[in-house]
């Protein structure tokens, strides 16, 4: 064993006098070692995956029941009426919303005038130009307006029941099944009502 001047044992000489089995062996016990701990480390990050997502789900099924602002123009009309939300990036003139059956027929057209940037809501009574209640039923409301002389679709928004809540799979995440709109990204709800 060699030993230096103040008495430590020099460890690349006890290695250097160690046989080469012994050095093999010694280097396996230290792979064996991390092998073990990195599968250990991988069962507690999907353990935390796993805790997370359930924390995720549990919080979505809260919001059974409420209703959430979405980003999309289709509408299930039930009793009452329906709000819908526009951002508008500028200005716009001359705005209407135009409601189509789920067969794609004309409804109804809303006059909603000229707006400024920022979110604008309004909501659509159910009722058709005559006065006469729609029936219960998918509905798909367009906006329109004016920009600089030209006409231009705008993006809706709508508020929607949340039916149910599901577990996404392979690590899709949380979804929401919103009454009229479908399955939706816990991401995408703009905004809980409610």
């Amino acid at each position: 064993m060699t030993v230096d001047s103040v008495g430590r044992i020099n460890p690349h000489a006890v290695l250097g006098q160690m046989g080469t089995n012994q050095s093999k062996n010694l280097g396996q016990l230290a792979q064996f070692s991390s092998n073990d701990g990195i599968t250990k480390m991988q069962e507690s990050i999907q353990q935390l995956a796993s805790s997370l997502q359930s924390h995720r789900a549990l919080q979505a099924s809260s919001l059974v029941g409420r209703k959430v602002l979405v980003n999309s123009d289709s509408v299930n009309l039930e009793q009452g009426e329906v709000k819908a939300v526009i951002e508008l990036p500028v200005a716009v003139d001359n705005l209407v919303a135009c409601i189509y059956s789920d067969a794609g027929e004309l409804i109804r057209k809303i006059p909603l005038g000229q707006h400024g940037a920022g979110f604008f809501s309004f909501n659509w009574d159910g009722l058709n130009p005559k006065g006469e209640r729609m029936p219960m039923a998918k509905y798909t409301i367009k906006v329109n307006g004016i920009y600089s002389g030209k006409e231009v679709a705008l993006k809706t928004m709508t508020v929607a029941n949340v039916d149910s809540v599901s577990l996404g799979q392979k690590g899709e995440g949380v979804k929401l099944n919103v009454a009229g709109v479908g399955t939706v990204s816990l991401n995408d709800v703009k905004e809980i009502t409610n």
